[in-house]
Protein backbone atom coordinates (compact mmCIF):
# COMPACT_ATOMS: atom_id res chain seq x y z
CA UNK A 1 0.00 0.00 0.00
CA UNK A 2 2.70 2.53 0.95
CA UNK A 3 4.45 1.69 -2.73
CA UNK A 4 1.27 2.20 -4.24
CA UNK A 5 1.22 6.29 -2.45
CA UNK A 6 4.73 6.97 -3.17
CA UNK A 7 4.26 5.99 -6.96
CA UNK A 8 1.04 8.45 -7.03
CA UNK A 9 3.31 11.27 -5.37
CA UNK A 10 6.00 10.99 -7.61
CA UNK A 11 3.26 10.91 -10.56
CA UNK A 12 1.74 13.97 -9.86
CA UNK A 13 5.12 15.44 -8.75
CA UNK A 14 6.23 14.77 -12.27
CA UNK A 15 2.88 15.99 -13.43
CA UNK A 16 3.11 19.54 -11.97
CA UNK A 17 6.66 20.41 -12.38
CA UNK A 18 6.00 18.91 -16.02
CA UNK A 19 3.71 21.98 -16.57
CA UNK A 20 5.60 24.58 -14.56
CA UNK A 21 8.51 23.59 -17.03
CA UNK A 22 6.65 23.63 -20.64
CA UNK A 23 4.75 27.07 -18.99
CA UNK A 24 7.84 28.53 -18.27
CA UNK A 25 9.26 27.27 -22.32
CA UNK A 26 6.39 28.61 -24.00
CA UNK A 27 6.79 32.05 -22.16
CA UNK A 28 10.41 32.36 -23.16
CA UNK A 29 9.13 31.72 -26.69
CA UNK A 30 6.57 33.37 -27.41
CA UNK A 31 7.00 37.00 -25.99
CA UNK A 32 4.18 39.05 -26.09
CA UNK A 33 3.98 41.61 -28.69
CA UNK A 34 5.29 45.36 -27.77
CA UNK A 35 2.71 48.08 -27.42
CA UNK A 36 4.62 51.18 -27.28
CA UNK A 37 2.63 54.59 -27.63
CA UNK A 38 4.28 57.28 -28.71
CA UNK A 39 2.14 60.23 -29.28
CA UNK A 40 3.92 63.13 -29.51
CA UNK A 41 7.20 64.55 -30.70
CA UNK A 42 9.09 64.42 -27.47
CA UNK A 43 7.57 60.64 -26.93
CA UNK A 44 9.37 59.47 -30.23
CA UNK A 45 12.63 61.71 -29.58
CA UNK A 46 12.40 60.24 -25.48
CA UNK A 47 12.28 56.45 -26.99
CA UNK A 48 14.99 56.90 -30.05
CA UNK A 49 17.09 58.15 -27.45
CA UNK A 50 16.56 55.27 -24.93
CA UNK A 51 17.27 52.81 -28.10
CA UNK A 52 20.88 54.61 -28.40
CA UNK A 53 19.60 56.68 -31.67
CA UNK A 54 19.65 60.38 -31.09
CA UNK A 55 17.26 62.10 -33.10
CA UNK A 56 18.67 65.60 -35.01
CA UNK A 57 17.39 68.96 -34.18
CA UNK A 58 15.09 69.15 -37.62
CA UNK A 59 12.05 68.81 -37.56
CA UNK A 60 10.74 65.11 -38.78
CA UNK A 61 8.95 64.61 -42.11
CA UNK A 62 5.17 63.10 -41.51
CA UNK A 63 3.91 60.45 -44.11
CA UNK A 64 0.51 59.28 -43.66
CA UNK A 65 -0.07 55.59 -45.06
CA UNK A 66 -2.07 52.79 -45.57
CA UNK A 67 -0.18 50.00 -44.15
CA UNK A 68 -0.26 47.27 -47.29
CA UNK A 69 -2.40 44.01 -46.95
CA UNK A 70 -0.28 41.44 -47.98
CA UNK A 71 3.25 40.86 -49.54
CA UNK A 72 3.48 43.33 -51.81
CA UNK A 73 7.15 43.39 -52.36
CA UNK A 74 10.64 41.17 -51.17
CA UNK A 75 11.75 44.80 -49.61
CA UNK A 76 8.27 45.18 -47.67
CA UNK A 77 8.25 41.30 -46.58
CA UNK A 78 11.73 42.21 -45.24
CA UNK A 79 10.52 45.22 -43.67
CA UNK A 80 7.65 43.31 -41.78
CA UNK A 81 9.74 40.34 -40.59
CA UNK A 82 12.08 42.87 -38.93
CA UNK A 83 9.16 44.10 -37.43
CA UNK A 84 8.30 40.96 -36.05
CA UNK A 85 12.06 40.17 -35.19
CA UNK A 86 11.08 43.26 -32.77
CA UNK A 87 8.52 41.96 -31.96
CA UNK A 88 6.07 45.15 -32.94
CA UNK A 89 2.50 44.48 -34.09
CA UNK A 90 2.47 45.75 -38.03
CA UNK A 91 1.12 43.03 -39.25
CA UNK A 92 -1.87 42.86 -37.57
CA UNK A 93 -2.51 46.40 -38.70
CA UNK A 94 -2.55 45.66 -42.11
CA UNK A 95 -5.05 47.49 -44.15
CA UNK A 96 -4.83 50.44 -41.83
CA UNK A 97 -3.96 54.02 -41.81
CA UNK A 98 -0.82 54.75 -40.35
CA UNK A 99 1.27 57.91 -39.91
CA UNK A 100 5.47 57.44 -40.75
CA UNK A 101 7.79 59.59 -38.79
CA UNK A 102 11.14 60.46 -40.00
CA UNK A 103 13.95 61.59 -38.31
CA UNK A 104 17.80 62.46 -39.23
CA UNK A 105 19.65 60.57 -36.78
CA UNK A 106 22.52 63.09 -35.09
CA UNK A 107 25.38 60.53 -35.21
CA UNK A 108 25.26 61.08 -38.82
CA UNK A 109 23.57 62.97 -40.74
CA UNK A 110 23.55 60.07 -43.71
CA UNK A 111 21.11 58.04 -41.29
CA UNK A 112 17.70 57.88 -40.91
CA UNK A 113 15.34 56.39 -38.25
CA UNK A 114 11.47 55.30 -39.48
CA UNK A 115 9.02 55.03 -36.81
CA UNK A 116 5.59 53.84 -38.00
CA UNK A 117 2.32 54.23 -35.41
CA UNK A 118 -0.95 54.15 -35.71
CA UNK A 119 -2.92 57.68 -35.67
CA UNK A 120 -3.29 57.47 -31.58
CA UNK A 121 0.61 56.70 -31.53
CA UNK A 122 0.91 52.64 -30.88
CA UNK A 123 4.24 51.99 -32.88
CA UNK A 124 4.02 49.57 -35.32
CA UNK A 125 7.01 49.47 -36.88
CA UNK A 126 10.97 50.49 -36.48
CA UNK A 127 14.02 50.74 -37.98
CA UNK A 128 16.94 52.97 -39.26
CA UNK A 129 18.72 53.20 -42.33
CA UNK A 130 22.08 54.55 -44.26
CA UNK A 131 20.55 57.08 -47.08
CA UNK A 132 23.62 56.18 -49.40
CA UNK A 133 22.59 51.98 -48.80
CA UNK A 134 18.63 52.04 -48.76
CA UNK A 135 18.71 48.14 -49.44
CA UNK A 136 19.93 47.69 -45.55
CA UNK A 137 17.42 48.06 -42.74
CA UNK A 138 18.49 48.01 -39.51
CA UNK A 139 16.22 47.26 -36.31
CA UNK A 140 16.06 49.90 -33.85
CA UNK A 141 14.61 47.75 -30.78
CA UNK A 142 17.86 45.33 -29.77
Amino acid sequence: MNHSRLILFLGCTGAILGTAGLLLYTARTHSPVQELILDSDAARRSFLSECGRNAAETPPVQSELTLPEGGTSDIYEAYCALQDTQQLPLLDHAGQKAVRWTYTLSQDPSYRAELICTPEGLLLGAMYYDCTRFDRMYPILT
